[in-house]
């Protein structure tokens, strides 16, 4: 996952990168924040946990407001301060968090969200998070779970007979011919 953070980081102005999980705990952070944070007063080493955590609450908050105007949850979200912009956009599973230096627009990192987006989700497809996965775990042998359906057993007769649970609880059972 760092490696996909990492040309995001690199860019000119941006202190911070995150990934956090929907609930708030950071998942990866590459690198160590610029020289200036210092002297900005910009600091995050050994807060990561914290911002994560609010940040991923305050996008809670936000989508749970917007809820009740029926519309959609927001995707980007944008605070602006006076030291520097906080930059969240949410995917299905995490949420992509930056801390821009004053003075740079969100929009110069929206392509280089979209992107870095694109190739974490690109890389959890590859590691098996897809439908391929299930036909993976069958070949490897490994159990599938319990099916909904009631299966069909073999009579002594050889008749193929169909288990049925009525909702008074008691089963009866069919044959089909």
């Amino acid at each position: 996952m760092i490696e996909a953070l990492q040309p995001l980081a690199e860019l000119p102005g941006v202190r911070l990168v995150m990934l956090v999980t929907l609930d708030g705990v950071p998942v990866a952070v590459p690198g160590i924040e610029d020289a200036g944070a210092e002297a900005d007063g910009m600091s995050f080493h050994g807060k990561n946990e914290a911002l994560a955590a609010i940040a991923s609450g305050w996008l809670g908050e936000l989508t749970h407001s917007v809820a009740p105007l029926s519309w959609s949850a927001p995707k980007r979200v944008v605070m602006k301060a006076a030291r520097g912009t906080l930059v969240m956009q949410k995917t299905k599973s995490a949420i992509l968090v930056l801390i821009l230096a004053r003075g740079m627009a969100p929009e110069e990192v929206r392509l280089s969200m979209d992107g870095t987006i694109a190739r974490i989700e690109r890389s959890l497809r590859s590691m098996g998070r897809d439908d391929n996965s299930r036909q993976g775990a069958a070949s490897a042998g490994l159990e599938s779970p319990p099916s909904a359906l009631p299966k069909a057993r073999e009579t002594q007769e050889g008749d193929r007979d169909l288990a049925e649970t009525q909702p008074d609880g008691q089963t009866n059972t069919s044959s089909d011919n």
